[in-house]
């Protein structure tokens, strides 16, 4: 690592053109012939909306924005236009791309950690910031490295994503049950009808469970039955399933797991996830209330004469692509800001919290 001035790597320019927001209209949403307009602010990369102005008053794109009383820095892909008190930094290399930007950016933004709004700033100390940077053997700036150590990051960031992603998406599994209302018209189907297997587990005891990999799901709603993993030699029921407990506890199951003598597993290996997801609910929505301690509890033999009401095609036979359909669409309006972050378009285009990013 070595330590540069700014005005090594980058010319620090003054906006082609000053425009203030309060003399222009500003759109919230990108219209025709319109280009961003980079302000003072922190969040959302700078981007204040979008001005339709003359484009040859456009800062070039590929370039770093610093706000001079804000003392934040923003890499911009595209031309744009500038409010107040923006200096537009260019690169005197000409490799350089965004990874490289978003590097330095966090490199810069560790050395104004220490000024606030009102200190002001002007065109020279913006040139003599100090920024430590990797080197080379020949003692010059490494920017294969920058690329490399951005590229890397963007990749573990991504992976972060989509597993917070499916985290979420687990967690709406389990919240899914009751949470929608059937709005296309219905047919009662028993159960055996959706589902070919139908089956009940073993019993076994606590005190005779051994430590395992296995789930092994009993009666009850804590942790949706589950009472923990096992190595004992049990049946193993399919993931893609559905469990009901002598009380009409309903859940989905996209693991394989031991079954105890008290919960019915049900499944059909013609249908995917979001058909059983779709069905979970159905089932959920029959056995709620339906069930107690006494002489009615839930049991195989009695899933013969429980109905499900199910949304039907023109066949009159369980619609499978409107369940389907229906629970893709759920999901996907729960988890559009995640989804958004990480939308690979999105990550190509630089779209990251550089904030917490490690330069060093």
């Amino acid at each position: 690592m070595k330590k540069f001035k700014l005005n090594k790597v980058f010319s620090v320019n003054s906006s082609k053109k000053i425009y203030h927001a309060s003399n222009h209209i500003i759109y919230d949403q990108r219209v025709e012939d319109s280009y961003p307009y980079i302000v003072r602010q922190e969040s959302n990369n700078g981007l204040r909306g979008y001005l339709k102005e003359e484009p040859n008053n456009l800062n070039p794109g590929n370039t770093i924005t610093f706000a001079q009383d804000t003392f934040v820095a923003h890499y911009q892909k595209e031309p744009y236009f500038t409010g107040n008190k923006v200096k537009v930094l260019k690169s005197r290399y000409d490799n350089f791309n965004a990874n490289h930007a978003l590097y330095i950016i966090v490199a810069l933004s560790k050395y104004l950690a220490v000024y606030s709004w009102g200190t002001g700033s002007n065109v020279n100390q913006i040139e003599n910031y100090p920024i430590m940077l990797p080197v080379n053997e020949n003692d010059e700036i490494d920017w294969d490295y920058m690329e490399e150590h951005i590229q890397n990051y963007k990749e573990e960031y991504y992976d972060f994503l989509k597993n917070k992603l499916e985290a979420k998406n687990e967690e709406l599994e389990k919240d899914i049950i009751s949470s929608f209302v059937f709005e296309r018209e219905t047919k009662k189907f028993l159960l055996p009808e959706i589902f070919p297997e139908i089956k009940k587990g073993s019993r076994l005891t606590t005190h005779e469970q051994i430590p395992g990999d296995l789930y092994f799901v009993m009666s009850g709603v804590e942790n949706q039955g589950i009472s923990g993993r096992i190595g004992n030699d049990v049946e193993v029921f399919p993931s893609n399933s559905i469990t009901v407990d002598i009380l009409g506890n309903t859940y989905y199951r996209r693991y394989e797991y031991g079954l105890s003598d008290d919960v019915v597993a049900m499944w059909n290996n013609e249908l995917n996830k979001y058909h059983m997801l779709y069905l979970t609910t159905a089932v959920a929505k029959t056995m709620k209330n339906r069930w107690d301690y006494g002489g009615n509890k839930f049991r195989e033999d009695k899933a013969d004469d429980v109905p499900i009401s199910l949304p039907v095609n023109d066949e009159n036979e369980p619609d499978y692509d409107y369940m389907q359909s229906f629970i893709i669409d759920m999901i996907l309006k729960k988890n559009q800001s995640i989804i958004d972050i990480i939308n690979e378009s999105s990550i190509k285009n630089n779209e990251l919290n550089v904030t917490k990013l490690n330069a060093d």
